[in-house]
Parts: C-alpha cells; structure tokens; sequence
C-alpha cells in the first residue's frame, strides 16, 4: 500500500539531497582521508597538448613521460602516415570525436595495463609492428589491384585479439632467427 506523498514526507526524504555540493564534497574528503598519498590524480589531459607531446616523444624516442592519451596520439599519426587521411573519429573538433578519444583513451589504458604492464616502450613496439603490417597490406593489396575495404581503427588497435597476433608473429620470428 502506498502512502500519501505529503510536504513533511517529502523533504524527509529529499533532506539528504538538498545540498548535493556540500554531500559531494564531504565525499570526497572522506575518500582522500581513506586513500591518502595513495590516490594519484592526473589532470584532464588536452588532445592538441598530448598530439604536440606525443610527436615530441615520437622524435626523441623517449616514452617515459608516455600516458594512455598519448597512445592514442600515437595511433592517429600511424593512421595519417599509413593511409594519408586523419583517423577524423579521433581528431576531429566535435562532441562526437571527443566521446570517442575517451573511449580509446580508455581502451588503450587497459591495453598498457593488462597486456604491456603499463610499459610504453613494449607498446610502442607493437604499436610499430601494427602498422608495418597494415603497411605491406596496403602495399600487397596495390600491387595485385585490390582495394582493402577495412582499416586498422582504433579498436583493432587496442585489443587484445591484435596482441595475441603480435605475439604470435614475434615467436615466428625467433623461431626462424634460430
């Protein structure tokens, strides 16, 4: 049975909510007393500032300061050099491109953690190895007159399944070195 929904009933229940900042922020308060020093915030990272970085790091060949937003910096610049168009879902200036660099920020995040120990210098191997195979595609599939209707996108790039193929080709290569 229901009860009636009267004003004294209504702020009992909508009491706790009534100063939504004030909540938030003793939340987080409690939450840095629990975390203390452990908690590591980043600030939000800017896609032009990490595509400038991450060309800085690419020339220097120095990953260390390397974050996820870079690693999907640095698959842009593959797609662009590899097919000599802008991976436009990643770089462009809309609210949809943006939904999308989070998603592959966030995918490549995972990436680095379960499968390359948050090394960046392994990933960027792989990543190295991604598009010299996309390239002899491309190159194989000129030569005999055919046009690859897929690219290699963001999400290829981040999966696991392409990493299982990368490794795959590593263990071919040692076996034929040995």
């Amino acid at each position: 049975m229901r009860r009636k929904l009267t004003p004294r009933s209504f702020a009992a229940v909508t009491a706790p909510y009534a100063n939504r900042a004030e909540m938030q922020a003793r939340a987080a308060a409690e939450l840095d007393a629990i975390l203390g020093d452990e908690k590591q915030r980043r600030p939000a990272m800017n896609w032009e500032r990490a595509e400038v970085e991450c060309e800085e790091m690419r020339k220097l060949g120095d990953w260390s300061r390397a974050r996820a937003i870079h690693a999907v910096a640095l698959y842009a610049w593959c797609h662009a050099q590899c097919y000599r168009v802008a991976a436009e879902e990643l770089v462009g200036k809309g609210a949809a491109a943006k939904q999308e660099r989070l998603g592959a920020v966030s995918a490549a995040s995972r990436m680095l953690k379960a499968e390359f120990d948050n090394n960046f210098v392994a990933f960027v191997a792989f990543v190295q190895w991604a598009w010299r195979e996309e390239r002899r595609k491309e190159g194989w599939a000129k030569g005999k007159g055919i046009v690859l209707s897929k690219r290699l996108g963001w999400r290829r790039q981040f999966s696991s399944a392409l990493v299982v193929d990368y490794r795959a080709a590593r263990l071919r290569q040692r076996a034929a070195a040995e």
